[in-house]
């Protein structure tokens, strides 16, 4: 088998600046524009048709090149870069400048070969500095992989692609229990956006017993003084937005000092608080696990601890299209989105029987037993095509 520099049989290159505005995107029509943060939705089975998009006459005042479909993006700049997100493209597309394009020649590479190859060797092996995360274009070209006959790399995809097919299968098995839960809660308390049940609607602000950020430990300098986090193991962690989109808090964690936890008291987390974002991704929420160790707010987020009310109930609201649409609708800001503590309080929410609520939870306990299985498979199932993916190229 040749061993081939990857410039030799692709084209590689980069992306473009992001057109301005949100009045440049849409979701109904034009060609996806992918950004960096879409990676993490198309690698976890997400439509590129969901992905925003921009007409032809955005594209042309930004002179943006179009891609075809099936070339090859992962993220080459910033934080993105660590993550080692593959994504063959299913459509032509518009790219940020934040991901490097590979445009295979089809008569010697198949792109689901050469996709798996890189998911395989991982990108971000290819990062010189860790502080400030990118890849050169010059180092991806240099990249050497092997270069198999068309056949044989067609037996690897079929190969790699049935052990594919069982993680989208127990994804989508994950993905019926969400859509279950959501049934047993409009079932249970109606759609909020008709209250067919005459619920009394009151402000969340009425059941928020504590709302704090990482801010309500002192003045911003004193705040940037005193937080010092890092890689290595350490009293707490401070638990971050990534942590909560992974659903891991094992890797790619932040750890404090005792010094630095016992400073921050007013930010720390115990579990069973809801973490909402305050800027960037603002609106977005999840509930806090028992992690069982020191835990500590991170920066941008906000922590509420509810009194009077069922936290369950309180997030399966939010996340009803209803809850959604009155969070975005609190949201400021363009480039920045940003939303406010006194925003959070004005969220409407439903009075509700405390003993509805809590059979309410009890209905979702079973439910969250089944899932835990369900993820457990999942983990096995990921396992095998990580064990498969590192016997096909090793």
């Amino acid at each position: 088998m040749r061993i081939v520099r990857l410039e030799e049989f692709t084209n590689i290159s980069s992306g473009q600046g992001a057109p301005q505005g949100d009045s440049s995107y849409s979701y109904d029509e034009g060609i996806p524009f992918i950004k960096a943060r879409d990676l993490d939705f198309l690698t976890n089975g997400g439509s590129i048709h969901e992905v925003q998009k921009v007409s032809s006459e955005v594209a042309r005042d930004y002179k943006l090149i179009e891609f075809p479909k099936e070339s090859i993006v992962f993220a080459k700049s910033g934080m993105s870069a660590k993550k080692d997100r593959v994504h063959c493209l299913d459509a032509d597309s518009y790219v940020v400048n934040h991901l490097a394009i590979i445009e295979p020649n089809e008569q010697e590479f198949l792109s689901s070969f050469l996709t798996y190859y890189l998911q395989y060797y991982k990108p971000s092996k290819l990062i010189r500095d860790e502080a400030y995360p990118s890849i050169r274009i010059s180092d991806i070209r240099k990249l050497k992989i092997p270069l198999p006959s068309l056949e044989k790399q067609k037996a690897i995809v079929a190969k790699l692609d049935r052990a594919q097919r069982l993680i989208e299968i127990d994804k989508a098995m994950l993905a019926k229990y969400d859509q279950l839960i959501q049934s047993v809660f409009l079932d249970m308390f109606g759609d909020p956006v008709t209250n067919p049940k005459g619920w009394e609607v009151t402000e969340l602000g009425n059941y928020i017993e504590y709302l704090a950020d990482i801010g309500s430990n002192g003045a911003n300098k004193l705040v940037a003084e005193k937080l010092v986090m890092s890689h290595t193991p350490d009293y707490a962690i401070m638990v971050r937005t990534v942590n909560f989109t992974a659903n891991d808090f094992e890797s790619n964690v932040k750890y404090v000092s005792k010094e630095v936890f016992d400073f921050f008291k007013k930010s720390q987390v115990f579990g069973g608080e809801m973490i909402m974002n305050k800027i960037g991704s603002a609106g977005s929420f999840w509930m806090m696990p028992f992690l069982k160790r020191p835990v500590s707010l991170g920066l941008n987020q906000f922590m509420i601890r509810y009194t009077g009310i069922n936290p369950h109930f309180v997030y399966h609201f939010l996340s009803t299209d209803f809850g959604q649409k009155v969070i975005k609708s609190k949201i400021r800001g363009v480039a920045t989105k940003s939303i406010t503590k006194s925003a959070v309080r004005e969220l409407p929410i439903y009075i509700t029987p405390k003993l509805l609520q809590e059979e309410f939870q009890k209905k979702l306990k079973r439910i969250e037993d089944e899932i835990n299985e369900q993820q457990n498979n999942l983990l096995k199932t990921q396992d095998l095509f990580s064990s498969l993916i590192q016997e096909v190229f090793r």
